[in-house]
């Protein structure tokens, strides 16, 4: 076993069976210039993500609208907010700041009904693994974690937990991408919905410099951007997209 679910506190049900993604690949096109890796660095709708750190920070912690992408919930990286704090700080008694927690990660977090997750690593050199973390948004308290081992890459450990979840307003299932090339699917418990070994089943190709895409929701699909090289008219390394089935 190389991938771990952990649950914090309490017991949120039972491992669902894997399912097979129905999948397509295509030529990348200029129109899909979204299809970025997430970058660490501020979002005001959910707080800061500064020096392995993020919090919320508001006047209170409801929220109207959900941040499901790192790119938000229209995709143009706009927060139609008002009110929001121009100024904090991320000191033990910051101001403007609500709670904070220590990830190692350049992830960007996202928010959905409540709820925080985003993509970090955790553990020190043969143990150190990648996870997608969910934490309450009011408290910023640990609800699970689902973690998979980091294997047949040469990313450095600096660069584990660099693409960012997503969420999928319709289904609130969550999508990530880890360095590894696992793309898994979960629920909102945490349990796997699907999964793919990117790697095995694509070819995809994994430099140092670990630039892992971030996932987009577009309907009825989940789309993801990567390098591979492959059978057929696969066979040249070029710059490709997939769209998956996102429920199967």
């Amino acid at each position: 076993m190389h991938r771990q679910k952990t649950e914090h506190p309490q017991k949120t049900g039972h491992l669902q069976k894997m399912g097979r993604a129905k999948t397509t690949v295509y030529a990348p096109a200029a129109a899909r210039n979204s299809l970025r890796p997430g970058m660490g660095g501020l979002l005001v709708l959910l707080g800061v993500f500064l020096g392995g750190a993020f919090g919320v920070g508001a006047f209170g912690v409801a929220w109207a609208a959900d941040w499901p992408s790192w790119r938000g919930p229209e995709q143009d990286g706009v927060s139609r907010e008002t009110g929001l704090p121009l100024v904090w700080s991320p000191g033990d008694k910051g101001e403007n700041l609500v709670w904070k927690r220590l990830e190692g990660a350049r992830s960007t977090p996202v928010l959905h009904d409540g709820r925080v997750f985003v993509v970090s690593r955790i553990g020190e050199g043969v143990n150190e693994q990648e996870r997608v973390l969910c934490a309450e948004a009011s408290t910023g308290k640990l609800i699970w974690e689902y973690r998979f081992n980091v294997f047949l890459t040469d990313i450095p450990s600096a660069r584990v937990g660099w693409s960012s979840p997503t969420v999928d307003p319709e289904t609130g299932h969550v999508f990530a991408h880890g360095v590894q090339n696992i793309f898994v699917c979960l629920d909102r418990s945490g349990n796997v919905v699907w999964e793919r070994s990117l790697h095995e089943e694509l070819g995809v190709i994994m430099g140092y410099g670990g630039r892992t895409h971030t996932p987009v929701v577009d309907g009825d699909f989940v789309i993801l951007s990567f390098l591979n090289s492959s059978w057929g008219s696969q066979n040249l390394a070029r710059h490709r997209y997939a769209a998956f089935d996102k429920k199967t």
